[in-house]
């Protein structure tokens, strides 16, 4: 090459220069970066030449004047591509004549772009072609192995494209040996084509899947025998739901509703209502699930469509799931189970026999442990006393309580297991209830039984009469929490009697001789209970046996063993003597115990008589003081503040240094002042009066908003403000009580932060109430409802241990130097909300806000 072409080249690619500049511009960039640049032909003709070889292509004629495309011959191992060229041809006249058919010709030599090699990559792109800088950098775009043979031809025709249009390209490709999907940009840039490559592989494979998995969802959907749909909120300028409006839904719910899709997409809910001249129940459903997120089953039977609709409804977002299903088929088989269940009725109920069906419960290992009762006919109810809604569901022995242990049991197994029906006779005792049955067993299916039973108690009852009777007394003492003994008087030579002999105990009376019942019987009662001869019973018991009068005592009991009250009845029954007695300890105890609270009671009065005295001399000595503090104490501080004004205008340049004092005794006066104040305030809630009337707790905020409205504005505060009752109360005690909570939040926000307020109502039932902030059930005052209100804001907060701590007079958890107040203001608010019958509460975290509670009954 002569070195006229070099220096041409060296002023067409200043190299060094480009690929600084790119280099300071892509090196640190996550993406891919190569800069190409074009590599030539070395076609050496002379400009004579140059027409004569255009004029012989096929596809075009060129004259001097003339554009046209050329297609050149192939090179060795090149593909010939079609360029524009642009010939400058010097005839003898000295006149230059141009044609637009070449990309670059320089000197006298045709140059035509064959390729492009990488002069500039950085490391993204090392990273994507997994090779180093030093195998990619001057690598040849159609003879690099580090691409496959595809790509390298299409990166090659992009990055010719854009060499000869000069316009930006952008696409996204995947490339087969990588596997992998990528976002390419390319542009000419000085006399070379920049490539920014960005890997959205996993961007576009999630696309894809989300498509893929979008796909199959509606899929589902189109096949699904339900109605989907889902429903979006249509809110009004205040946020309030007013209609909704189907967002997608399948083909099943025209088919179901009778619409079109177009007209469900059409029409909103109450339109489609309105054009069924249906009623707003549907659409309050609606809006009950999305307002308060729950779910609704609906079975609705539509007279235009004649047919039963099943409607499910699910919160989603701010509107609803709704999947609906055609159920007349189920409704109608429904009905047909139905009669013939009131048929079967009919014929079981017209029995005089008790019937009733059965299936076996089986444990993990499938062996028998129980029976569930499934059907009963009238006559079982008459016979046993057993209704039917206590027997149909339950377990045969909660129904029939200890037949698991009974031989009854082992025979229904027995005819499960064997398949062939058994009769028998069986004896029940059910509380009160007793009796002999006839029993006839058959099994009924693979898993249960039918049984029919009669009852012939009648026909045993002469026969066991005795033996039941002894059998059922015994069981009703046993069964009581009452002691029952039986006795015969025991007789001395003299004619005297010395004892008791025991002939019938209970349970009760041998848990405290700590022994069984068949020991008791035959022994004598001063030999269990010895200490009857000291205390009098037995002189009692002898005197009722001898007169026949009855007689009902209590007795105290004081043994080792125990220490007992008794209520005792005894009566001569026959020859015997019958003997009742409940222990009631308990209540004995605390009839004594009530003795002396009542004791303490009368001396508590007295007391508390004796504190209202000093209460009241101590309120006498708060309205004085309010007195002083209104007029004594603040006329002197008014005057030192009027005077130190004057000073200041008047003389407050000759001061010098010293006006400094004087700021600091006028504002000392001036935080004693509000310090007076704020005491009166607090002494006047105190004494004053309870004048009871409705206040609108609403109206009460509103006024004190507007009072505090130049320090929202300087903080930019915002506050919302929940619909509040009107409860009774003293209209400017709680004026002042929400002007301190909600100055309080006001002042102690944080820096740089919007104060942000909430006030929140709930009406409470009395046992929601705090334990600390409970009211005595025994009280005057107590009711069943509470009003209670939140004041919450999003300020600095305080620890949790001086909760109950800022309710004090002068408690104050900041410097006045921070934030300025007298520690008297939640001192007033605690003084306001027990006035008026309720409590107040504090919560915090530092750096998290704080929230006040108020308590108010609901009169």
């Amino acid at each position: 090459m002569n070195q006229d072409k070099m220096n041409e080249d060296k002023l067409m690619y200043p190299e060094h220069q480009n690929e600084l500049l790119i280099s300071q511009l892509f090196d640190s960039q996550p993406d891919s970066v190569v800069w190409f640049i074009p590599v030539f032909s070395d076609l050496d003709r002379s400009k004579q030449d140059l027409p004569s070889m255009l004029s012989t292509s096929s596809h075009t004629n060129l004259d001097s004047n003339q554009h046209s495309d050329l297609q050149h011959k192939p090179f060795p191992d090149r593909t010939v591509h079609q360029f524009n060229i642009s010939i400058d041809r010097t005839d003898s006249a000295d006149k230059t004549e141009s044609a637009g058919v070449t990309d670059i010709l320089v000197g006298n030599d045709l140059r035509i772009v064959t390729d492009f090699q990488v002069a500039y990559c950085n490391a993204a792109a090392c990273r994507i072609l997994n090779a180093n800088r030093e195998q990619v950098l001057h690598s040849s775009v159609l003879e690099t192995p580090l691409m496959d043979p595809v790509s390298r031809s299409r990166i090659f025709e992009q990055c010719l494209q854009v060499w000869n249009s000069g316009e930006h390209s952008e696409f996204t490709y995947h490339s087969p040996l990588l596997d992998r999907y990528f976002n390419v940009q390319r542009s000419k840039v000085n006399n070379g084509v920049l490539s920014i490559t960005r890997d959205r592989t996993e961007l576009v494979k999630a696309q894809m899947e989300k498509e893929r998995q979008t796909q199959l969802l509606n899929n589902l959907l189109e096949h699904s025998p339900y109605g989907a749909a889902l429903y979006e909120s249509v809110r009004d300028t205040k946020g309030e739901i007013v209609d909704f409006r189907m967002k997608i839904g399948n083909r099943k719910c025209s088919e179901i509703t009778g619409f079109t899709l177009e007209e469900l997409y059409t029409y909103s809910v109450r339109e489609l209502i309105a054009l069924r001249q249906g009623t707003s129940h549907f659409f309050d459903i609606c809006r009950q699930v999305v307002e308060q997120d729950k779910t609704e089953y609906l079975e609705y039977y539509s007279i235009h469509l004649k047919k039963w609709i099943a409607y499910s409804f699910v919160k989603f977002a701010d509107g609803y799931l709704l999947n609906y299903i055609d159920i007349s088929q189920t409704k109608l088989q429904e009905q047909i189970n139905q009669q013939q269940t009131l048929l079967l009725d009919s014929i079981l109920d017209a029995s005089q026999n008790g019937i009733f069906a059965y299936q076996a419960v089986r444990d993990r290992d499938g062996e028998m442990v129980d029976f569930e009762i499934i059907k009963v006919n009238k006559s079982f109810s008459r016979i046993l006393g057993i209704s039917q809604q206590a027997a149909e569901g339950k377990k045969y022995s909660t129904v029939f309580p200890g037949i698991l242990d009974s031989e009854l049991f082992q025979i229904n197994c027995q005819v499960l297991q064997s398949g062939k029906a058994a009769q028998t006779e069986f004896y029940y005792k059910r509380d009160a209830f007793q009796g002999w049955f006839h029993l006839s067993i058959a099994p009924l299916g693979e898993n249960g039984l039918v049984q029919t039973f009669i009852d012939i108690t009648e026909s045993r009852r002469d026969k066991l009469s005795l033996e039941a009777s002894a059998i059922q007394l015994q069981t009703v003492i046993d069964s009581t929490q009452t002691g029952i003994f039986l006795a015969k008087p025991v007789w001395s030579q003299e004619g005297t009697i010395i004892d008791f002999r025991f002939k019938t105990v209970n349970k009760a009376l041998a848990s405290y001789a700590s022994s069984p019942i068949n020991q008791l019987i035959g022994r004598l009662h001063g030999e269990c209970f010895p200490v009857y001869f000291s205390n009098g019973v037995f002189e009692k018991y002898c005197q009722v046996w001898l007169t026949r009068e009855p007689i009902r005592f209590e007795q105290n009991y004081l043994t080792e063993e125990f220490d007992v009250w008794m209520d005792v009845s005894a009566r001569k029954l026959d020859e015997d003597l019958l003997v009742t007695f409940h222990d009631f300890t308990s209540v004995k105890k605390l009839q004594q115990q009530q003795e002396h609270l009542l004791t303490d009671l009368k001396h508590s009065n007295e007391d508390l008589l004796e504190a209202n005295q000093l209460l009241a001399r101590s309120n006498e000595n708060l309205e004085q003081f309010a007195s002083i503090a209104s007029h004594d104490l603040q006329e002197p501080l008014r005057k030192v503040q009027s005077f130190g004004n004057l000073l200041q205008s008047q003389y407050g340049a000759q001061l010098g240094e010293g006006i400094q004092f004087l700021q600091r005794m006028q504002s000392a006066a001036n935080r004693m002042s509000i310090l007076i104040r704020d005491l009166l305030t607090f002494s006047k809630i105190s004494t004053q009066k309870d004048s009871l009337a409705p206040v609108p707790l609403n109206q009460v905020i509103n006024s004190v908003l507007i009072e505090l409205e130049l320090l929202m504005e300087e903080t930019q505060a915002r506050i919302q403000v929940d619909p509040l009752p009107v409860i009774e109360g003293d209209a400017s005690q709680l004026a002042q009580l929400f002007q301190n909570l909600l100055s309080n939040a006001l002042k102690f926000h944080k820096p740089d932060v919007a104060p942000f307020i909430e006030v929140k109502y709930q009406l409470i039932s009395a046992s929601a109430l705090p334990i600390a902030g409970r009211i005595n059930r025994n009280s005057k005052q107590y009711l069943q409802h509470y009003h209670r209100i939140e004041v919450s804001d999003n300020g600095i907060g305080f620890e949790p241990a001086y909760a109950e701590r800022i309710f004090q007079m002068f408690q104050r958890l900041h410097s006045k130097q921070e934030y300025s107040g007298t520690g008297i203001g939640l001192a007033i608010c605690e003084k306001v909300v027990t006035n008026h019958g309720g409590t107040i509460m504090a919560s915090s975290e530092l750096g998290k806000g704080a929230t006040f509670t108020l308590f108010f009954p609901a009169f």
